[in-house]
């Protein structure tokens, strides 16, 4: 069976361990994707010998190249990961009628006024107020009291297409800013609390995996030389509360079979209110901690469901075999970040760490741009959470 795999990221997503993840061999495999920033340096000739190197920017591009593969090459199957290839994916599964995830599927997924309202259609009473807004549309009057306001792209993807903002006529200007690259917006109300993630693998309408994590920070507070990251639940009454959560969203918005993320507030009023969830695995080395504590890799899942092919997972959904984290360091504003040497990580649980130079200079563009990668490993979740200040301290220079 011949794959089309459209890559937005870096190759090396695809690479493990024990090879690459691609469940075809690999003269079935075609790749479409970009030599930006070397995202094909990985590449191992032999085990992709048809690539397409194009400006993956370029929808149209993209879609007469995934045409010809169908056409020319037999390709049955689409593997989209990055979560702006996959209404590209979806729109030419429906178009020459492969199998997979259809437009229909995808926008509940990824258009946020969509997902929000299919969720209140549904009784689903825990999602912020919103409202589908455009530049030139903003009303003189907020639709609902409020001090701050969230503006953001319907189709945006992660922190670097959202706006937190002060008052109602700063929201003026933020769709107007937003506008600019992208048409289709809406605003919602600001929820204070604790931002929590849930990384699942569906399969035939039925959760077979799931694990919870908290963020570090805020997403929407990364800046330059900051930090973020994601620290794994332990088994306790919130993380089972997130989970039931997370099978109401998924079961409402009828996700078949595939790798799904979502994002919900935890108020100060002990409150779960829902973010947004997404059809594809969690960033920023989630994917890494997850494999430590449950010997479950949800890249290889998403990729082996889109190819049709049953993904890696054990019988029942086990607890996780100890506590793991993964901390990011963001590049400072001016200049590269040097490697960490030994005396700052020794002695802190570091199981892996990964120095990424900057691709594109100045400020951060994307809240997974990290300079530093450190998964981390914790005696308890406790420690864990100090073993990760103290890292993050001693390379931002702050108290941990």
């Amino acid at each position: 069976m011949a794959v089309a795999i459209i890559c937005r990221d870096n190759v090396a997503r695809f690479r493990r361990g024990r090879g690459w993840v691609v469940p075809v061999a690999p003269t079935e495999r075609y790749l479409i994707g970009t030599s930006f920033g070397g995202r094909l340096s990985a590449l191992e000739p032999d085990q992709f010998p048809y690539v397409m190197a194009l400006d993956i920017r370029d929808d149209d591009l993209v879609k007469d190249v995934v045409r010809w593969c169908v056409v020319s090459k037999g390709v049955q199957r689409i593997v989209a990961l990055h979560e702006k290839c996959l209404m590209v994916a979806a729109e030419l599964r429906d178009e020459l009628h492969l199998a997979g995830d259809d437009v229909a599927t995808t926008l509940r997924f990824r258009d946020k006024v969509v997902m929000k309202d299919a969720l209140r259609v549904a009784g689903f009473d825990a999602v912020p107020r919103y409202r589908a807004i455009a530049a030139g549309d903003v009303p003189a009057e907020p639709p609902w009291p409020g001090g701050r306001w969230v503006v953001k792209g319907r189709l945006g993807v992660g922190s670097t297409e959202v706006r937190i903002v002060d008052g109602w006529l700063a929201v003026n200007d933020a769709v107007a800013e937003l506008a600019r690259i992208m048409p289709e917006l809406e605003v919602e109300e600001f929820v204070c609390g604790h931002m929590y993630h849930c990384d699942s693998v569906v399969v035939e309408g039925q959760i077979e995996f799931a694990a919870v994590a908290r963020y570090f920070a805020q997403p929407g507070e990364y800046a330059p030389g900051g930090v973020a990251g994601s620290l794994l639940l332990p088994d306790c009454a919130l993380r089972a509360r997130i989970l039931r959560l997370n099978h109401d969203v998924l079961d409402i918005l009828e996700m078949r079979s595939g790798v799904t993320h979502l994002e919900v507030f935890h108020t100060p009023d002990d409150l779960l209110v829902f973010c947004e969830v997404a059809a594809r695995p969690g960033g920023g080395g989630i994917d890494r901690i997850v494999e430590r504590a449950y010997a479950v890799d949800l890249v290889e899942c998403a990729v082996r469901i889109q190819c049709g092919v049953a993904p890696l997972l054990p019988n029942s959904n086990p607890r996780p075999a100890g506590h793991f984290g993964v901390l990011g360091v963001y590049h400072p504003l001016v200049g590269d970040a040097r490697p960490l040497d030994d005396a700052t990580l020794r002695g802190r649980g570091v199981l892996e760490y990964v120095h990424s130079r900057r691709v594109v200079p100045g400020a951060v563009v994307h809240c997974t741009d990290y300079a530093h990668r450190v998964i981390v490993e914790g005696e308890s979740y406790s420690d864990l959470e100090r073993r990760m200040r103290k890292i993050a301290a001693a390379v931002t220079g702050g108290t941990g």
